[in-house]
């Protein structure tokens, strides 16, 4: 646990164990590796809703602009999360909640970032995108495809396949700035 965690731990501590003693039993939490453990889960959703407040809405005092290409998965601007807070900010909260789903569901891998959640919204680049509004009108569908498509979201499109976009954007970046390269 982080240091600058440990007083919020013990806060939620203090308040666990009333809630056990006083309101309703809690056994799944009562050894201590259990109880740590949920601890660090909860103060890791409270810097997730901390990052999107912070980080992702607001600079400071003022509302951070954001580029529309967050909602394009044929974009390297692609983000899930900061794609939803600018459904939200429209009023499409559905859309929104999809988008921080398939975050939420496929997370942010440290080497292909958000690919697979691109890969799903985006179709894997080979047709209309599968948006709340088109899952929702024909989930079996999405199912279909998703069937359909499990090898490439697994491991991603086979050797020999035209990169998305933002794979080739990625690629043709990192050689302009190879060393002995003047940038």
């Amino acid at each position: 646990m982080r240091p600058r965690d440990q007083a919020e731990a013990a806060r939620i501590d203090a308040v666990l164990t009333h809630f056990h003693r006083n309101i309703r039993p809690l056994p799944g939490i009562q050894s201590g590796a259990r109880r740590t453990a949920f601890l660090e889960q909860i103060l890791e959703s409270i810097h997730r809703v901390q990052y999107i407040e912070r980080g992702v809405l607001r600079r400071g005092d003022e509302e951070r602009q954001l580029a529309a290409q967050r909602l394009d998965p044929n974009s390297d601007l692609f983000d899930p999360i900061k794609g939803a807070a600018l459904r939200a900010r429209e009023g499409d909260h559905d859309e929104a909640c999809w988008l921080v789903f398939l975050f939420t569901h496929f997370g942010k891998n440290l080497r292909t970032g958000y690919r697979l959640a691109r890969d799903v919204y985006g179709a894997a680049g080979k047709g209309p995108i599968w948006d709340w509004a088109r899952v929702s009108a024909n989930p079996e569908a999405f199912r279909k495809w998703l069937a359909a498509n499990r090898e490439t979201l697994r491991h991603g499109p086979p050797a020999g396949a035209l990169a998305t976009t933002a794979n080739t954007s990625r690629s043709i970046r990192k050689a302009l700035m190879a060393p002995g390269r003047q940038s």
